[in-house]
């Protein structure tokens, strides 16, 4: 009890500027080993395939955040040109990704210290879960754009819960810092957006739910003001697609991406009745689904990913026809529904789960290596032994050690306490939580429309437990 009191003690008598240094630094002390160990990085998701279209290898394409092809493709190729070596460029990359991170998490510690939104020993715990977690370890040296877009946005979210938590008058903290911090709050935001493509939708459905149920407290100054910088974050976020549409000339990306959850479902469906399993669908609707989904396609259906009945799925015969296609969807779905939940169950399940997502393995392999061997970059681990223990605890997951190591550290936990924080606002009516689950929560709902649970789209969400946790507790 005396140690928990002094520990209390040194935290709570630390200054918010001592405080965020020192968590800072912290983390990075705590993640230089992962670095070494996965260095340079690990080049897999979509990496290689944006470094290639920067290259001029391929037609540049927003299916992939343009911005965030353009920076990672211009610090590699610009550290090639001095070292020539690709690996060189990659480890500042993911160097400085490491650094990002840890900057958005110093500021959620440093924001919860600051308010008092959690006991400091629990605080202290919670810090050392996200420093020594191997999932964020692993995910923050990957070069995929969901660690910038979890990097800024989780200090957007900070930013934003402080400006609705900062109860001060105007002429106390002065015009000056008002205005500064209105304006990270916008670049916070408008980055965020740019680097994952889903970020303008979730920025613009908070803000009309903020609009429809929060009225009664418009009238606050900090709200009228967080309000209006998302509102310019959305119209900037708009005008810039347009301008990378029509004066860069970079087309968009496929629609099929955000159809994955419909065409498993029907894909599932109708696979039942191709291989006589149930009789599911009449001819008619059968022709009428081959037209854009053929018979190949509906075999290939995997029950854990979408991609390959995805990359099958015929957009422009979809696109023909919507309104009956659309049509077609909702009327198979009503005679089936049992079939559509059990597809989407089948996608989204290993978010609460993660144990038995079996595409883990991702998170460490670099991805498209028979296609762009000759950008020669490939791991070179500056530590083995620790490379070893990461691949274990995250991928492997064999033998009871690491069993145990990989539960406690888990991704998944921060799915349970999202959804437990949303029952838990809406039926004892708090205000702060429901805030606080508001933007992660939209996030988290575009995850489950995607093709598959991968453990990469809960970085985020790794990045933003302290704020999820910290609202479990009132001011003291």
């Amino acid at each position: 009890m005396k140690m928990i009191k002094k520990i209390d003690q040194y935290i709570a008598g630390m200054s918010k500027r001592r405080f965020f240094i020192t968590a800072f630094f912290l983390l990075l002390l705590f993640w230089l080993p992962a670095w070494l160990a996965l260095y340079p990085g690990t080049f897999g998701y979509d990496a290689p395939d944006q470094f290639w279209q920067y290259c001029g290898g391929k037609h540049w394409s927003s299916h992939h955040p343009v911005l965030h092809t353009f920076v990672m493709g211009y610090i590699i190729d610009e550290t090639f040109i001095i070292t020539q070596d690709n690996n060189d460029g990659l480890a500042i990359y993911s160097a400085l990704q490491g650094l990002l991170s840890a900057w958005a998490l110093a500021k959620s510690f440093s924001f919860l210290h600051r308010t008092k939104k959690i006991p400091n020993v629990l605080l202290l715990v919670l810090f050392l879960w996200t420093a020594c977690n191997p999932n964020i370890q692993v995910l923050t040296f990957a070069a995929t754009k969901d660690v910038v877009f979890g990097a800024f946005f989780v200090c957007f979210m900070v930013r934003f819960l402080d400006a609705l938590a900062d109860r001060m008058e105007e002429t106390q903290k002065g015009r000056g810092r008002s205005v500064f911090s209105a304006v990270l709050l916008f670049l916070d935001g408008y980055l965020a957006c740019m680097m994952r493509n889903q970020g303008i939708y979730i920025m613009l459905a908070a803000l009309i739910l903020l609009l429809l149920s929060d009225r009664k407290h418009l009238h606050q100054k900090e709200i009228r003001q967080a309000l209006i910088i998302m509102g310019l974050v959305c119209l900037s976020v708009f005008g810039t697609g347009k301008f990378v549409a029509n004066v860069l000339q970079i087309p968009g990306g496929n629609p099929r991406e955000m159809l994955s959850v419909p065409m498993n479902q029907l894909a599932y469906t109708a696979k039942l009745d191709l291989e006589g399993t149930e009789d599911t669908m009449s001819e008619e609707e059968l022709q009428q689904l081959e037209t854009f989904l053929s018979e190949d396609a509906i075999r290939s259906y995997e029950a854990d990913t979408a991609d390959p009945v995805k990359s099958r799925f015929d957009t422009e015969a979809f696109l023909a026809d919507a309104a009956a296609n659309v049509r077609l969807y909702l009327q198979v779905g009503l005679h089936h529904p049992a079939h559509y939940l059990k597809a989407l169950g089948g996608l989204i399940v290993p978010y609460w789960r993660m144990s038995l997502n079996r595409y883990r393995f991702l998170s460490m392999t670099f991805s498209f290596s028979d296609q762009y061997y000759f950008f020669r970059i490939q791991r070179r681990s500056k530590l083995i032994p620790y490379y070893n223990y990461l691949f274990k605890t995250v991928v492997e997951q064999e033998g009871i050690i690491y069993r145990l190591i990989a539960g406690i550290f888990s991704a998944s936990w921060t799915t349970w306490i999202l959804c437990f924080l949303t029952v838990f606002g809406l039926v004892r009516k708090k205000r702060d939580v429901l805030l606080t689950i508001l933007l992660p929560g939209l996030y988290f709902g575009t995850c489950l429309l995607g093709p598959m649970a991968l453990l990469r789209y809960l970085y985020p969400m790794l990045l933003a437990a302290p704020l999820l946790a910290g609202s479990l507790f009132r001011d003291r």
